[in-house]
């Protein structure tokens, strides 16, 4: 991944937290619905590719790339663990997990209006 610098990291973040919560709201969608296997994983699927889709353009706007996954900002080495970068730290492990929190939640609330 892209090293953030002082320009792009909030706009990373936010990246992260919008590609997230899309990716959970679609995840919610069908886990509190009754359909079938195929339904399912073709929403999963679309779902995730539209997240990655809408969180890859508003990140490469400031030359950004985002991961939506915390295990792969891992693997992809987004976060050095030799000195501890908390900016890295937030984007690519804390704004993934806040917006599946999000993305779960709205879902609550679509179903109940």
């Amino acid at each position: 991944l892209a090293p953030l610098s002082e320009q792009n990291a909030w706009f990373v973040f936010f990246a992260e937290l919008l590609g997230a919560s899309l990716f959970a709201f679609a995840f919610a969608s069908v886990y509190k619905a009754s359909v079938d296997r195929v339904t399912r994983a073709l929403t999963i699927g679309f779902g995730f590719f539209v997240a990655a889709l809408v969180a890859g353009v508003v990140a490469s706007y400031v030359g950004g790339q985002v991961a939506l996954n915390p295990a792969s900002a891992i693997a992809a080495s987004a976060v050095d663990w030799s000195s501890i970068d908390w900016m890295a730290f937030a984007v690519y492990l804390m704004a993934p997990l806040a917006g599946g929190v999000i993305g779960f939640a709205l879902r609550d609330v679509v179903d109940e209006a």
